[in-house]
């Protein structure tokens, strides 16, 4: 997925590729501060312990919540999704995925994969929100002489 984001980095058009850094440089570290804090105030034991069934792979017993490979493969999905919709929507299907077989491997409950969606939406729309307020000479660094048409 990292791989399939920086190909479609690559695609975009200079002022996309700044929007797409900044989303990624606000979203990635809030994601990953509200998972900390929501994985601090709610212990959520993985399933493989709670309901006594074996993991499809090793895993430490400890707290599942929230799902942090869901978390990042989610994040890297929203950040594209803004830039490239198509690609975007790949990395959407794909970080389903993860989530769906976290699950199936009994390493993360729905709500631990829900709730990592849930915090990358919001987010990847506090970034959203923040880049829409800043100017584009704030975006690129005064890198550009002028903003182009």
């Amino acid at each position: 997925m990292p791989f399939i984001g920086l190909g479609a980095w690559l695609l975009l058009d200079r002022q996309e590729k700044y929007k797409a850094v900044w989303r990624g440089a606000i979203a990635v570290p809030l994601g990953f501060a509200i998972a900390y804090i929501a994985g601090e105030l709610f212990y959520n034991p993985r399933p493989f312990v709670a309901e006594g069934v074996e993991a499809f792979f090793h895993h430490e017993a400890d707290n599942g919540f929230p799902s942090s490979h869901t978390l990042a493969a989610a994040l890297i999905a929203g950040v594209v999704y803004f830039s490239s919709r198509k690609i975007g929507l790949v990395l959407v299907a794909c970080a389903a995925a993860v989530g769906i077989c976290r699950v199936l491997a009994h390493v993360h409950s729905w709500i631990d994969v829900i709730t990592s969606a849930a915090i990358v939406v919001f987010a990847v729309i506090v970034a959203n929100f923040v880049i829409a307020r800043l100017s584009y000479k704030l975006l690129t660094f005064g890198l550009e002489q002028q903003r182009p048409e």
